[in-house]
C-alpha cells in the first residue's frame, strides 16, 4: 500500500473520530462514511496516489492567485483544487460543491455545541494548513490538514437533517431533498469523469 492510500485512511479515520465524537449509532457513522465514498479527496488519494509524483516547483494555490488565504476559499476547496492534474478532478475542488449547505449548517451545530473546545479545531487546523502552504508552497499537501474536520461537518449537516426531516415543515423538507438532489447529481457527474475521462491513467 503506498503512501497516499495510508494518508488517506488515516484522514478517514481522523474524520470519523470527530464524528462519532458527537454521535454515536451506527446508522450515523454510515452515513459519514458514504458521503466520503462522494468526497473528491478521497478519491483522489485512492486512485491517483499524489504522493508518489514529485513537483518541485511552487504551484498556486488556484490558476490566478498564490495567496495563502486562498487555500480556506470555498472557490479552492470546492470548485477549483489544485492546478496539478493527478491531484484534481476536473472542475472540482477537494469536495462537492453540493456539499456547501451541509457544511453550513454542520458548523452553525458546532458552533453552538455545549463544548466549547470542540470550535478551536476548524480555524486550528486552517492555521496549521496556512503555516504549511507557506513553507512548502504545495496547496494540495497543505490543505488535506482541514479536510478531516471539514468533512466532520458536512456530515454533522447531513445527519441533522435526517434526523430532524420528520419534524420539518414541507417548506423545509423541500429544500432538504433540494440539497440531496444536488449532492446525487454532483456525486454521479464525478463519478463519470473518473470512470469515462480516466483523469488518473
Amino acid at each position: 500500500m503506498d503512501n497516499s492510500k495510508i494518508l488517506a485512511l488515516v484522514l478517514i479515520a481522523v474524520s470519523t473520530f470527530f464524528v462519532r465524537f458527537r454521535f454515536n449509532k451506527y446508522w450515523q457513522i454510515f452515513v459519514h462514511l458514504f458521503l466520503l465514498l462522494l468526497t473528491p479527496w478521497v478519491l483522489i488519494l485512492f486512485l491517483a496516489s499524489p504522493l508518489n509524483h514529485r513537483w518541485d516547483k511552487p504551484v498556486k494555490c488556484n490558476q490566478t492567485s498564490a495567496n495563502i488565504l486562498c487555500l480556506t476559499s470555498f472557490e479552492f476547496l470546492f470548485f477549483k483544487g489544485d492546478s496539478i492534474p493527478y491531484q484534481s478532478v476536473g472542475d472540482y475542488g477537494y469536495f462537492l460543491p453540493g456539499f456547501i449547505p451541509l457544511l453550513l449548517l454542520g458548523t452553525y451545530k458546532l458552533l453552538n455545541s455545549k463544548k466549547k473546545t470542540v470550535n478551536l479545531i476548524l480555524p486550528a487546523s486552517a492555521t496549521i494548513s496556512l503555516i504549511i502552504y507557506k513553507i512548502t508552497h504545495q496547496p494540495y499537501i497543505s490543505a488535506l490538514i482541514m479536510v478531516p474536520i471539514i468533512s466532520a461537518l458536512i456530515s454533522i449537516g447531513a445527519i441533522f437533517v435526517l434526523s430532524s426531516f420528520k419534524k420539518n415543515t414541507v417548506k423545509i423538507k423541500l429544500l432538504s431533498l433540494s440539497v440531496f438532489i444536488w449532492v446525487t447529481y454532483e456525486a454521479a457527474r464525478l463519478y463519470q469523469m473518473i470512470i469515462v475521462h480516466k483523469p488518473f491513467s
